[in-house]
């Protein structure tokens, strides 16, 4: 029997709907970032030249560049690979 990947807290989470992926794109700018669905707090955020070196680099998944937006499982992982707190600080 295969064994199962173990999901890690950011990813528990985001699929029980308690974490929001929210992100935008602008001329030149960008920001995504992890919130707390009931609180809007951020556990975390990257902005401008992070974001796009993390679509570089293949962190965030991106479908197409120039693109209007990533993949939110792929920040969601990213997050957990980096061990972000769960819970806003």
């Amino acid at each position: 029997m295969p064994k199962r990947k173990k999901i890690g807290p950011i990813k528990e989470r985001w699929l029980a709907g308690e974490l929001e992926v929210e992100q935008w794109f602008e001329r030149g700018g960008a920001h995504v970032g992890i919130r707390d669905a009931e609180t809007g707090e951020y556990l975390v955020s990257w902005w401008d030249d992070d974001v796009f070196g993390l679509v570089e680099a293949g962190f965030f998944k991106s479908g197409r560049i120039p693109f209007s937006g990533v993949d939110e499982e792929s920040v969601i992982d990213y997050a957990d690979y980096i061990g972000v707190s769960p819970y806003p600080e």
